[in-house]
């Protein structure tokens, strides 16, 4: 170490610390190399061996490394890894990378001394010499390490035999590097990318799937690993901008160059991803990637321009409300065409201009039918109303005229429909309809958008200060103001994404309120759109909410004859096996039998464990909605092969209206109605399940006292019915369960069933789940579950629909290892 005056200092390589008045004591003033840092493994990061990187045991080569590492710094004048800034970076390259052969940067280094220096740097300790000793002996100075004599004792003959010698034992360190880089890619690095890819650990699943790709890019398996973690990325216009991205759930991470557009197909990590392009003269365009999606129109706006007039460019398609808005998922989807929306709510600083301009003055810009509590009133009566706090024209939350102090940036607020409405006329926009609020909002991903918005209920922040942000790169959808939108219910207009104060699970939950309502939480964005279909997306929407506190199911003299609607007759089952096919994880079979009704027949296929011993527990599975009217004739195990890799069997019925036995049910119209046609679904669902029990009594490779019951989304919804009816099942595992709002006929109904299932259960829920929301949905459906307190079991995770596939294994293990016993 340099220190003050034109001296230096040898410190040992164990536990040092640098402390300067001006940079403090967490670098090392005379380079960027830092020294040792709390929160590390203990020593200086920058002069590490891989061993003791990685916390392997360490003995007295590690020792050799830091000398090689010290003695390269000084020879080629810069650290080996002096372009890795952090300890992490640092301790990262000391395991992985390999530095830059010592000649390359000093030429003039003797070739056995760099060779020397270099063989010290082995990533295996046993490549580098066996000691200190065999070091000095090489250098041939006692007690001391001269390159001058080093010089000396390497040359002539004695030159070749030294350089064949170090060649040889360099080649054979190679080969020894190289074979154990090729088995942990193949024996450590694919399973654990396969295991951060269940979890969802996507950014850390890409960094070492790429780590992998570099020692075997043609290896199918590592191929297939980087699959699973990786998505594709392209760009095309603007030309000739920069590209960046980031991890979407660490806003404060260094940006990361991709390129400048046209940007060709290049691979990101995979789930979600925050975009910024950038030009010179223009705001930064940001916006979500969710699996490598981009937008197909940027448009770029200079650095002067107001933030309410940032709008940002939404993909048009199909878009409905089913698992997005809970109460509204019944209404027919409509098809959107490319649209525009403010990236940001409108703020405080916009609406002044509207204020200014006598936009309360001027007749034109406001609807002619304006309405209070669903009377109607004159215009120049509602102007009465629309005043600020001293009673001048202007929002509710206002003064004089004015908004409050350093709050330009803030949303404008206690805004009625009226006033939000006029304004967007003043500037040449509209209010965004709902199907346009929830395509651009995207409240199905609350998972990733709420933990980053602004609904911890402290008050209103500058549109923008909080990280959260749609795919289409609109802020604040989820609290902050809460946000009118163009349709009404009645004589009321929807309000949506929530504010500051509201729970969060109102991000995907419809509020509406009286037209003429200022609360100080009312404020909105705009849009622009021209659609054919304008006057459709426009009307009036209806909501179906529906609160399960408080309801009473039925007596038990009433609820016996509901019951009897799912007996049925105990005719022949003339089960078939059909096809029997063998993988190294499981027997797979496909079999038929008898269903009870219609003359059907219902298709199961049955997975055996090629571990334990029969007879197996057994779990019955009950698929998600996807399945309904979907083409897939060969359902695969998927994520339930943690089941059969347990030693379980599994059974997936092919139910009525799913799959193979689709019919006029129609794709995702999984949600409960009041119609003839619904419930004779439902017992026609109930009837299958029951036939499917009757099949596996059948069976001397079952357990039929050790069956569990397995349901997913859907399948757990239904679980209300499924399991009081059907009564057989010793276990439930439920995974991302919840009530759905519409009301169904009293004989298909969860709440007068659920109360009456006395099976173990686990649910499995999010706290950010849109298709049943945690507080309204999931929480109401345990609590009416029949099951004894002691026997019941919510698990509630940061996650939205269904959770990442470890949390849903370790519990549904658990549960299992526990109401079945262990398996044999």
């Amino acid at each position: 170490m340099l220190l003050s005056g034109s001296s230096a200092a040898v410190t040992d390589f164990g536990i040092a610390k640098a402390i300067s008045a001006s940079r403090g004591p967490e670098a090392d003033a005379g380079s960027n190399t830092p020294l040792t840092q709390l929160g590390t493994s203990l020593g200086t990061p920058g002069y590490m061996s891989p061993e003791q990187a990685a916390g392997d045991e360490v003995d007295h080569r590690a020792d050799l490394y830091s000398w090689g590492m010290m003695a390269y710094e000084m020879i080629a004048g810069v650290h080996p890894f002096a372009h890795r800034r952090t300890a992490q970076q640092l301790l990262a390259a000391q395991i992985a990378e390999r530095p830059a052969p010592l000649r390359d940067r000093r030429p003039d280094c003797p070739p056995p001394l760099a060779a020397l220096v270099m063989q010290c740097l082995e990533k295996s300790a046993a490549a580098r010499p066996m000691g200190a000793s065999a070091v000095l002996s090489m250098l041939d100075v006692p007690g001391t390490a001269g390159v001058s004599g080093a010089r000396s004792w390497l040359s002539g003959p004695r030159l070749v035999g030294a350089v064949v010698a170090l060649l040889a034992v360099a080649a054979v360190s190679w080969l020894a590097w190289q074979r154990s880089r090729i088995n942990w890619a193949r024996g450590e690095a694919i399973p654990e990318i396969n295991q951060m890819a269940d979890a969802g650990r996507f950014e850390d699943g890409f960094r070492l799937a790429t780590r992998a790709l570099r020692i075997l890019p043609d290896d199918s398996a590592v191929v297939r690993a980087t699959a699973r973690v990786s998505s594709r990325f392209a760009l095309a216009s603007p030309a000739g901008v920069r590209v960046y991205r980031q991890p979407y759930a660490v806003p404060d991470a260094v940006w990361q160059l991709l390129g400048t557009t046209p940007l060709d197909t290049i691979s990101i990590p995979a789930g979600w991803s925050r975009m910024k392009v950038e030009n010179e003269g223009f705001q930064p365009y940001l916006f979500a990637s969710v699996n490598g999606n981009a937008p197909r129109s940027i448009e770029l706006l200079g650095n002067n321009a107001d933030k309410s007039s940032d709008f940002v460019t939404v993909n048009g398609g199909r878009q409905g409300f089913t698992g997005t808005m809970p109460g509204l998922g019944y209404l027919p989807a409509r098809t959107l065409a490319a649209f525009q929306i403010g990236r940001y709510e409108v703020t405080n600083k916009g609406f002044k201009r509207f204020v200014d301009s006598g936009g309360y003055r001027r007749r034109e810009l406001w609807v002619t039918d304006i309405r209070r509590n669903g009377r109607p009133i004159t215009w120049a009566d509602a102007m009465k109303g629309f005043v600020d706090r001293t009673g001048r024209p202007g929002p509710a939350t206002w003064d004089v005229g004015d908004y409050p102090k350093d709050q330009a940036e803030h949303p404008v607020t206690g805004i009625s429909w009226y006033e939000a409405s006029a304004y967007a006329r003043f500037v040449g926009k509209k209010l965004p309809t709902a199907y346009h609020w929830v395509r651009a909002a995207a409240p199905n991903a609350g998972a990733f958008i709420i933990p980053l918005s602004n609904t911890d209920g402290k008050g209103l922040a500058p549109v923008g200060q909080f990280h959260g942000m749609s795919p289409s790169g609109a802020f604040d959808v989820a609290g902050n103001a809460r946000e009118w939108v163009q349709n009404a219910s009645g004589h009321e207009r929807f309000l949506l994404g929530g504010a500051y104060n509201d729970p969060a699970y109102m991000f995907y939950m419809s509020n509406h309120q009286d037209a003429f309502d200022r609360s100080p939480e009312n404020g909105f964005r705009l849009a622009s759109y021209e659609d054919d279909s304008a006057s459709v997306l426009e009307a009036s929407l209806d909501r179906h909410l529906r609160s399960f506190e408080g309801e009473q199911p039925v007596s038990d003299a009433v609820f016996s004859v509901y019951r009897r609607l799912y007996d049925y007759d105990g005719t022949p089952l003339e089960a078939r096996i059909e096809r029997t096919d063998t993988t190294d994880d499981f027997i797979r079979q496909r079999i038929t039998f008898a269903a009870a009704y219609g003359g059907e027949r219902v298709i199961a296929h049955m997975f055996l464990p090629r571990t334990g011993t029969p007879p197996y527990q057994t779990v019955v599975h009950f698929p998600g909605a996807g399945s309904i009217g979907n083409a897939v004739d060969e359902p695969m195990i998927g994520q339930r092969s943690y089941l059969v890799k347990s030693g379980r069997a599994v059974l997936l019925p092919i139910y009525k209206s799913t799959q193979e036995r689709r019919d006029a049910l129609a794709p995702g119209n999984w949600y409960p109605n009041a119609s003839n046609f619904y419930r004779e679904h439902v017992v026609m669902w109930a009837k299958d399940l029951e036939r499917s029990v009757d099949y596996l009594h059948t069976r001397s490779d079952v357990d039929t006292t050790r069956l569990a019951y397995f349901g997913t989304s859907w399948g757990g919804y239904q679980s209300g019915i499924m399991l009081a009816v059907e009564t057989r099942f010793k276990a439930a595992v439920l995974n991302c369960p919840g009530l759905a709002y519409e009301r169904p006929q009293a004989e298909v109904d969860q709440v007068n069933f659920l109360p009456r299932i006395r099976t173990p259960v686990v649910m499995v829920s999010g706290k950010y789940d849109a298709i049943f929301p945690l507080e309204t949905s999931a929480q109401p459906m345990f609590r009416l579950w029949g099951t004894p307190a002691e026997h019941k079991r919510q698990v509630v995770g940061d996650w939205g629909h269904c959770p990442p596939a470890d949390a849903l294994v370790r519990e549904g293990l658990a549960w299992l290892d526990k109401y079945l016993g262990p398996v044999r």
